[in-house]
């Protein structure tokens, strides 16, 4: 899905990050996400 996005819009490809959570980890692991979303421009 998101080599098609990639693909539709060549100049303005994803970002794709990844934690190692299912739904709740995200809430379990807010540091890093905190760390990741701070990393984005």
């Amino acid at each position: 899905m998101i080599d098609d996005a990639d693909h539709l819009t060549p100049d303005n490809p994803f970002d794709v990050h990844s934690l190692p959570a299912g739904h709740i980890g995200v809430v379990l692991q807010a540091r890093e996400l905190a760390a990741l979303l701070d990393q984005l421009t």
